[in-house]
C-alpha cells in the first residue's frame, strides 16, 4: 500500500480538527495538525502536504496574514490551500462574508 497524502488542517478549534482529521483518515489521508498560523507555516514546509484547509478567522488576522505567507513560500507555493473569500474592501473578508463562513463551518460540526 502505498503512502497516504498528508492534508495540512490549521485551525484554533480543536473540536473542529477533530472531527475533520476523523474524516480525513476515514477517507484514506494522513491529517497533519497545527492549532496556529506559525506552527501552520513550518508544518507546511517541512512536512510537504498535498492541500492545506486553513481557518481564514483565526484570532488576529492570522490565516489571511498565513495564506499570504504561504503563497509567498517556495516550499508551499504550489499547494492547494483556501482562499479568502471575496471581498468588498481590500483583503478583509466583509461581515456578511464572515458570516457565510461561519455559517458554513456550523453545519460540520453541529450534531444530531
Amino acid at each position: 500500500m502505498g503512502t497516504r497524502p498528508k492534508v495540512l488542517v490549521i485551525d484554533d478549534d480543536a473540536s473542529f480538527i477533530g472531527f475533520i482529521s476523523a474524516l480525513l483518515q476515514v477517507a484514506g489521508y494522513a491529517p497533519v495538525v497545527a492549532f496556529d498560523a506559525m506552527q501552520g507555516l513550518m508544518f507546511a514546509q517541512r512536512e510537504g502536504p498535498a492541500v492545506i484547509l486553513l481557518d481564514l478567522n483565526m484570532p488576529a488576522g492570522g490565516g489571511l496574514q498565513l495564506l499570504e505567507r504561504l503563497q509567498k513560500s517556495p516550499k508551499a507555493q504550489g499547494v492547494p490551500s483556501s482562499s479568502p473569500p471575496r471581498c468588498s474592501r481590500g483583503s478583509r473578508p466583509t461581515r456578511r462574508a464572515k458570516g457565510r463562513r461561519a455559517s458554513s463551518r456550523s453545519r460540520w460540526t453541529r450534531t444530531r
